[in-house]
Parts: C-alpha cells; sequence; structure tokens
C-alpha cells in the first residue's frame, strides 16, 4: 500500500433485530477481503446464529473486537 494511504476498515456488527440469524458476512469471504488489502473487524459474537464461531473468522485474517463502540468509531465501512 502506498506510503500514507491506510487501508479500507470493514465492520461487522451483531444483528440486534429480535429472531434474525443472519450474518454479513461469511468467513470464507474475509479471506477475499483481506487478499484485496481490507482490514475486517468483526463484532465478537456476530456469527454466532448462523453457526459460524468467532475462531473461524479470525483464521480468515479478521479481528474480532469485544467493544461495539470501538468497531463504529474505526469503521470506514459497516
Amino acid at each position: 500500500m502506498a506510503e500514507g494511504i491506510s487501508k479500507i476498515k470493514v465492520v461487522i456488527v451483531k444483528e440486534t433485530f429480535p429472531n434474525e440469524n443472519r450474518v454479513a458476512i461469511i468467513p470464507e469471504t474475509v479471506t477475499a477481503l483481506t487478499k484485496k488489502g481490507v482490514d475486517v473487524m468483526i463484532e465478537k459474537g456476530a456469527g454466532e446464529n448462523s453457526s459460524y464461531q468467532d475462531e473461524q473468522y479470525s483464521s480468515k485474517g479478521a479481528t474480532i473486537v469485544d467493544d461495539r463502540k470501538e468497531l463504529f468509531e474505526n469503521a470506514d465501512a459497516v
């Protein structure tokens, strides 16, 4: 990446709508994004209702974040 240019930070938050089980991104998509130079940050537990565990995301290059406020403060895209 060129000097002075930072990576884009994409943030995935856990759904809060009642009975919503979907997650905005699956672990395999994290791989595709990180290969393009995108930083992916995921709220802890975001994929659990869709049967994806935090470890599956982190093993593909995502950063798991427990603080929702921190996610929104650091996001370029949600």
